[in-house]
């Protein structure tokens, strides 16, 4: 069976990671050849849970987009444009098959490069409401796996499956 490259990325809080681990669990206890990178924050909880699951870490900049002023916001911009360039690194050089994510804000820079690389984005929403990052996500992705029914009507109708939560 060929290796199937995965590119993750997700972080600054567990909720995004959880479902990707749950997700390189299953092909792993499958013997699905998965060769894996996982690009997230310098400063998240998730590089121990990555690295714990077998995955290769690599952090990125990353820049939290906040609806309401504050001067962060200005750093934050220049950040996101620096995580772009480096995922564009990461993607050139790993050469993934396919990335996955289930939303945070270091995806977002992540999904866009993997666009302009022509690689496929899928994207997970998990919770009822759909995140800033997935919204922002939704343009790039190839597809869009939910946990929710009510899911359903947030995106386009050609990328949208539901699939239930990853455990």
């Amino acid at each position: 069976m060929k290796n199937f490259r995965i590119l993750y990325s997700g972080g600054g809080t567990l909720g995004s990671v959880s479902p990707l681990i749950a997700i390189h669990q299953f092909l792993n206890s499958k013997q699905i050849p998965n060769p894996s990178l996982w690009l997230g924050t310098f400063s998240g909880p998730e590089k121990n849970v990555v690295e714990d699951a077998g995955i290769k870490f690599e952090a990125i900049a990353s820049g939290k987009l906040r609806r309401y002023f504050d001067w962060q916001n200005f750093i934050d911009v220049i950040n996101i444009i620096i995580g772009f360039f480096q995922a564009l690194y990461y993607i050139l050089k790993f050469k993934p098959d396919v990335i996955l994510t289930a939303g945070s804000f270091v995806a977002v820079p992540v999904a866009w490069a993997g666009w302009l690389s022509s690689t496929p984005v899928i994207i997970h929403q998990q919770d009822i409401s759909v995140g800033l990052a997935n919204k922002l996500m939704a343009p790039v992705a190839k597809k869009i796996t939910v946990a929710l029914e009510k899911s359903l009507q947030d995106f386009k109708k050609d990328k949208v499956v539901l699939v239930g939560n990853p455990v």
